[in-house]
C-alpha cells in the first residue's frame, strides 16, 4: 500500500514537471527577441582638447541614422547595435566646436573603440539693442541731461503725481511707500528741486 502511494506521488510530480516545462517552452517560443547577430557596436570617450577632462552630456550620432548616444560623467558612450558599414560620426556639445569623424567602419561582431577630443568654443549670442519704450523718458544722445515735458508726464503712468512720473527717468530710484527718490544712489535730501527758479526744501 505504501509503495503504491509513493508511486502515485512520483507520477503526479513527473506529470506536473512535464506541464511546467512545456508551458515554459511555449512561452519562450512565443516571444521573439531582436536578432543582433551580424551587428557591431561603437564605443569610446570624449575629452576636452584643452584640459583633457571628460566631457559629459555630449550627443554622439551617426549621420543618416537614428542611432545616438549621450556621454556619461566619465565622457564614455556606446552605440549598439550598428549594422556593418561605413558611417560619419558627429559629436556636439554646447560650448564646443562640432566634431565630425568621417569613414567610421563597423564590422559585424566587433566593437569599434574611439578616443575623441572636442575643442572649446565661445557660443556667440545675437546682439541685444536696448531702446527707450513707452515707460521711459530716455532720449537718444550722448548728453546726461534729460528733460521731461508736461505732455510726457500726463501721458505716463502716475501722471497725476509729478514725482512718481519722474521715477521713470534713468538713474532715479524710489521706494514703494513714498514719492522720495534718489539720483544715482544718492540720498533724497541731496537732490536739488527748483520751482520757477526757487529752491523747494521739503518737496516730498
Amino acid at each position: 500500500m505504501t509503495t503504491a502511494w509513493h508511486l502515485s506521488v512520483l507520477c503526479a510530480g513527473a506529470l506536473l514537471c512535464a506541464r511546467t516545462v512545456r508551458a515554459v517552452a511555449q512561452t519562450s517560443g512565443g516571444t521573439s527577441l531582436p536578432d543582433t547577430s551580424g551587428r557591431g557596436a561603437i564605443a569610446g570617450g570624449i575629452v576636452d582638447a584643452t584640459s583633457g577632462k571628460p566631457v559629459s552630456l555630449a550627443q554622439v550620432t551617426l549621420r543618416g541614422t537614428t542611432l545616438r548616444a549621450s556621454t556619461g560623467l566619465n565622457g564614455g558612450f556606446t552605440i549598439r547595435p550598428v549594422a556593418p558599414g561605413r558611417y560619419v560620426l558627429e559629436a556636439r556639445r554646447i560650448g564646443y566646436e562640432l566634431l565630425v569623424r568621417d569613414s567610421i567602419t563597423v564590422v559585424a561582431g566587433q566593437t569599434l573603440r574611439l578616443a575623441l577630443s572636442v575643442t572649446p568654443a565661445a557660443f556667440r549670442l545675437a546682439d541685444v539693442t536696448v531702446a527707450p519704450g513707452s515707460f521711459s523718458f530716455l532720449e537718444a544722445g550722448p548728453t546726461v541731461r534729460q528733460t521731461v515735458s508736461r505732455a510726457d508726464i500726463e501721458s505716463a503712468p502716475f501722471g497725476e503725481d509729478l514725482f512718481r512720473a519722474l521715477n521713470r527717468m534713468p538713474g532715479l530710484s524710489s521706494g514703494d511707500y513714498g514719492a522720495q527718490f534718489s539720483i544715482r544712489g544718492g540720498r533724497h535730501d541731496e537732490t536739488l528741486i527748483l520751482l520757477d527758479g526757487l529752491e523747494i526744501y521739503e518737496p516730498f
